[in-house]
């Protein structure tokens, strides 16, 4: 029972990090001047991907896991606007695979 805590605690640990980090790329493109910005498939997963390439890969983000919908958004390309978008977008994804 102490393993799955622990696994449960490191999960969400890394999922805080891995916004966290995103949400710092995405103040430092918008200060630089970068103008393009999305969330969008890599593979098995979903990129952040600034300028057309791919930047953060979110591997705990398992395409296969969600809807036909989300894969089909995915694939196309989602626009980020600001971080709070992007932070509201992984959480949504995150929160469906748990």
């Amino acid at each position: 029972m102490i393993t799955r805590k622990r696994i449960l605690i490191f999960a969400v640990c890394l999922t805080v990090l891995t916004v966290a980090a995103s949400l710092i790329t995405v103040s430092a493109v918008r200060k630089s001047g970068h103008s393009s910005m999305e969330l969008k498939s890599y593979g098995d997963h979903v990129a952040l991907y600034i300028d057309g390439r791919p930047d953060t890969v979110y591997r705990d983000i398992d395409l296969s896991l969600l809807t036909d919908y989300d894969r089909y958004l995915l694939r196309n390309g989602i626009e980020i606007s600001n971080k709070e978008q992007l932070k509201d977008l992984l959480e949504d994804y995150d929160a469906f695979l748990e």
